[in-house]
Order: structure tokens, then sequence, then C-alpha cells
């Protein structure tokens, strides 16, 4: 697990004003190791909590204005890879800003499983190839050298306009386990006298960059709108985004075209673009699909979004429908969520208010609807709701007494933006962390019931 301290545990190397550790339990006890850098007498925040802390909580990335290394420029932070075992740091940044710029800031992106390659945004130039006009750009460690990787098809340098979305909603995956693929949203260049709107890029091995939202259609839009990345699977095998632009031969966008969001599934080894979201009702002609909220599985097999069009029985138009999608079976209808819930808006990465099993089977998430026929009595309250794909069950988890008051109940992100969001909800998606603002339980009276077993009461501070 991983936890922070206000100005250190006693003996901890960090005296800084909010402290990062990894904590292992093992056979007999408990091991304790600081995961942030060694400052001391710090008072701001940007040099607390660990920027980024890897699964198995041995790796960590994090920001320190001092000179770690020996090797690091001074007048800035800088970022170190930290060895949390044995207790030794790594700098990523070994350059000066090139703009002359010493108030650096870092956004993680995301890193390999095993932490050999880490990619991060930052608006200062951080390399020399790194041009100057360019707002925001994605660079990545990887074997202890530096580079910048938004460069776009048929280039060899950095674009000189960078980065055109930065990952501070934090889509699932956009780095894949082994570290060979990223996804980024970068500005196209123009055309002749076209102009394009921000794509989605899938950088591979910093050999080749590919356009993922490149489009499918024929005749194609003359002018492509502009991207969300949503997510992609774990392996880097298939990247999701949200467009208004048609770019297959199915899509609707509405009428006029352009004007509602469809999702859309790239798979990498065929290239293929898939439509997950056509519009076929004729009530949804003129609004099209108007996909909002988006969860994808880290299988990249299945994704749970909000529409408000008709695409699957159950669904109605205008309203805000959660359907699932999983690969080779029919779109299905889930529920019909409050316009305010969090997922009718969200793409639900680390940093989301749903929590979904790796292979999309389970996904747990808040609503102000009374979607439980035996829990009428909440409705307008946030509950958290866990939906089961395979038996189609949809029940309400975070249950008061009898009778009680509801009160509001949250999944709460991680304290910090690096933060693993593993352990929210367990793989087999039977066991769910939550916070409410009043003591919960709920008697377990089946097994399939996720808030308990074999009968016993469960609770939830």
């Amino acid at each position: 697990m991983t936890f922070t301290a206000v100005n250190g545990l006693p003996g901890s190397p960090s005296g800084i004003l909010i402290t990062s550790y990894a904590a292992h339990r093992g056979a007999d006890a408990w091991r304790t190791v600081g995961a942030s850098p060694p400052d001391e007498n710090l008072t701001s925040l940007a040099f607390g909590p660990a920027l980024l802390v890897s699964p198995d909580l041995e790796h960590t990335v994090a920001a320190s204005s001092r000179n770690l290394t020996g090797t690091a420029q001074s007048g800035f932070a800088s970022l170190y890879l930290r060895d949390n075992a044995t207790n030794t740091e790594e700098l990523m940044t070994p350059y000066a800003p090139f703009n002359g710029n010493k108030f650096v800031s870092y956004t993680i992106v995301g890193a390999s499983t095993d932490f050999r390659h880490v990619f991060f945004e930052s608006s200062t130039p951080l390399t020399p190839d790194t041009p100057s006009s360019a707002f925001d750009n994605l660079y990545e460690f990887a074997d202890g050298t530096l580079r910048n990787v938004t460069i776009l098809p048929g280039q060899s340098a950095p674009s000189p306009e960078g980065l055109s979305s930065t990952f501070g909603t934090r889509a699932a995956y956009p780095v894949s386990e082994d570290g060979s693929r990223v996804f980024f949203v970068a500005s196209k260049p123009a055309e002749g006298s076209e102009f394009f709107g921000p794509q989605l890029y899938m950088r591979t091995n910093d050999a080749s960059t590919v356009e993922v939202s490149a489009s499918q259609r024929r005749p194609a839009d003359p002018t492509p709108g502009t991207v969300t990345f949503v997510g992609a699977a774990a392996d880097g095998s298939s990247a999701f985004f949200t467009s208004s632009s048609r770019i297959t031969d199915d899509a609707n966008a509405g009428n006029p075209p352009n004007l509602a969001p469809n999702l859309y599934r790239y798979e990498v080894a065929t290239g293929k673009l898939t439509d997950l979201s056509v519009a076929t009702d004729p009530a949804d002609e003129h609004f099209g699909a108007g996909v909002a909220g988006v969860v994808v599985s880290k299988d990249g097999e299945g994704a749970y979004f909000t529409s408000r069009a008709n695409l699957a029985a159950g669904g109605t138009t205008g309203a805000t429908n959660l359907y699932h999608w999983t690969l080779g079976q029919p779109l299905a209808f889930v529920a019909e969520l409050g316009p305010s819930d969090p997922l009718a808006s969200e793409f639900s990465g680390p940093q989301g208010s749903s929590r979904l099993t790796p292979n999309g089977g389970v996904l747990a998430f808040v609503s102000s609807r009374a979607l439980d026929p035996s829990h009428p009595d909440v409705e307008g309250t946030n509950e958290i709701y866990r939906y089961d794909a395979a038996t189609g069950r949809l029940a309400r988890v975070s249950c008061g007494r009898p009778g009680s008051t509801p009160a509001e109940a949250t999944i709460a992100p991680p304290s910090y933006a690096g933060a693993p969001a593993t352990g929210v909800l367990s793989t087999d998606g039977n066991r769910l962390f939550f916070q409410t603002a009043a003591r919960r339980w709920c008697r377990r009276t089946t097994t399939a019931n996720p808030t308990s077993t074999s009968g016993r009461e469960a609770r939830s501070a």
C-alpha cells in the first residue's frame, strides 16, 4: 500500500511537508520504506507526494530541488526515478531548461510495468531538440536517456506545436504495460487549404507514429474535428476515443453532421476503426449518439459509456443511457443515469469515480438515481451501484439501515495523482472500497451480493 504523512515519520530520510511511503506486508510484519526524495524543510507541496508509484511499490517518480545524484542542474526541480528498495535515485532530467525558465512543472503520463519506460509532460523544453514554440511536450525516460517523443507520422523531429491535449483527465493506460507504445493527442499539420483539429496518435518504440484517428470514411470529411482520448488496452493493442466527426462509413454524428461525439475503437494489429455507438433510431437522426462518459476495460475488449441515443433495447432517446460494449457481442443497455452523475460526462481513468474489473465483467459506479428497485428511497442521493455483466444484475451496495436517511457515497480517487488506483475494486469484482458520510451496512443474503460473504454483516467506514 502507499500512504502519506505530514512532516514524515520518525527516522524518515525526508522531512518535507507531505511525505510518501510504500508499505509491504510480509509473512510476519509490515515493511515500510520512504518513497519521497530526502528533502528537508520544504513547504511546497510540489516536492512532497510521489508523482507516480509502481504497482509493486518498488519504484517512485518524484521531483526534488536538491541535487540527489550529484549530476542534476541547479536552480530548478529535477525529476528522479527512485528505487525504494535501495533508497537510490536516478536523474531523469539531465538538462537545464532550454528556455531559461526555472519554474518547471511535470505531469506524469504513465510507465511500463517494470518502470524502465516512464512518460511525462512538461511545458518546459527539456531536450536540445524540443522546439521553443511547443506549449507542451511528451517525454520518455528509458535506459538512462531522456527524449522528446512528440513526433508525428512522417517526421523525425518533435512537432513544433507539441501536445494539444494534456493528460489531466487521466485516461486509462496511455502507456502500454511493456512501455513500447504511448498514445497522445496533437495538432495535425495542415494539408494545403485543409486544417484539422487535434488528432490521436500512437508512438511505437520511439521509432514510428501512426494517426489512430485518421478517417476511414470514403469520402472522408474534409475537416475532421478534435478527438478526445478516453483510454486504451493495457497491452496497447487497442485505443478508444470520441470524435464528433464521421470517420467510419456507418457513423452518425448528427444532422447537420459533426454535432455529437461518437465512440470509436482502433485495433492496432489490423488498423481497423470501429464506431461502437452507431445511432440508427430515426429519433436520433438530428443529435446522433452524443457519447459522454466512457470507462474502458484493461483488456480493451469491453467498455461502458453513456449516450443520449437509443442504441440498444431499453435505451431512451434524449436520456443518459449507460451501455455495455463487449467485443463480438451485441451492445447491451445497463441503466438510465442521472444527467449530473459522474459517469454522464467523465472518461474514467485512475482519477475517475467508477471502477471496472480487468475483463469488464463488473462495473462499480456512482449514481443519484434509485437504480435498485429494492431501494427506491435513495432518489437524488449519490449511491454506489455494482453491475454484473454475466448475470445482468444491478445492485446498490452502499446500503444503509432500513428506514434510515440515505447519505452521500463516493468512490474516492487516490489522494494524489501518482497513487496506484488498484485495490479499490478487486479483480473479481466482489470487494469494493468506498467512502460515505454515514455508517453503512448490508446484510448478505446471497453470494452474488458483492457487499458480503457467508451471510454476515459488512460495514464500511
